[in-house]
C-alpha cells in the first residue's frame, strides 16, 4: 500500500466513522455528581447505546493501534512528508499537538496510587480488557480502577473516545481538502 493510498485509506474509514450508528445518534459524554445533605456524593454518567459503541470501536481502534496502516501518528507523518500547503501542514501539526494533549490528560484526571492515569492508558484498558482482547492482566487493571470510581473511570474512556474522534474527523477533512486542490505530493 502506498502512501497516497494509506492517506485515502483514513479518509475512508473516518467516514465510516462518521457515519456509524454511534456518532449519528450524537451521544455526548456527560458526567453528573451530586452532593445532597448528609448523603453519599452520587455520580451518574450519560451511557451510549453499547451495541453502537461496540460496533464503532471496530473501526476507530485501527486509528490508534500502532500495527495498523491508519494508525493516527503514522498518518500524521505521512501529512508531513505529502502535504504541500503550508496552512494545511499548520493545522495538521496543531491536530497533532492536540492528539497529543488528549493521550496525556483528559477531562478528569484519575490518581491511582499517587499516579496519574493518562487518557490513553484509560482507552487501553477499557479496549483490550474489556471490548476486545480478553487480556486478564488489563480487566484486573481496570477493575482495580474502577473501584470506587467506576463511573469516573468509564466517563474518562467515553470522553476520550469522543474527543479523539473528533481530532481524527478534523484530520480527515483537512486530508480531503488536500486532494480536492491538489496539494497532496504523489510521492
Amino acid at each position: 500500500m502506498t502512501s497516497i493510498d494509506v492517506l485515502r485509506l483514513f479518509i475512508e474509514r473516518a467516514g465510516n466513522l462518521r457515519t456509524s450508528t454511534f456518532i449519528q445518534s450524537a451521544f455526548v459524554p456527560h458526567l453528573q455528581t451530586k452532593k445532597s445533605g448528609t448523603a453519599p456524593v452520587s455520580t451518574t454518567i450519560a451511557e451510549p447505546d453499547e451495541d453502537a459503541l461496540r460496533s464503532f470501536l471496530m473501526t476507530y481502534r485501527q486509528f490508534i493501534s500502532n500495527d495498523e496502516p491508519i494508525y493516527i501518528y503514522k498518518v500524521f507523518k505521512l501529512c508531513y512528508t505529502h502535504i504541500t500547503d503550508s496552512k494545511g501542514r499548520a493545522l495538521l501539526a496543531d491536530a497533532r499537538k492536540e492528539w497529543k494533549a488528549l493521550e496525556a490528560g483528559g477531562m478528569l484526571q484519575l490518581v491511582q496510587n499517587g499516579r496519574a492515569i493518562p487518557s490513553k492508558e484509560i482507552q487501553d484498558l477499557w479496549i483490550n480488557g474489556y471490548y476486545f482482547h480478553n487480556d486478564q492482566a488489563k480487566k484486573k487493571q481496570l477493575n482495580t480502577l474502577s473501584r470506587g470510581c467506576q463511573e469516573e473511570a468509564r466517563y474518562q474512556f467515553l470522553a476520550h473516545v469522543y474527543e479523539a474522534t473528533r481530532v481524527i474527523l478534523y484530520v480527515a477533512d483537512q486530508l480531503t481538502y488536500a486532494f480536492k486542490v491538489g496539494a497532496v505530493k504523489k510521492a
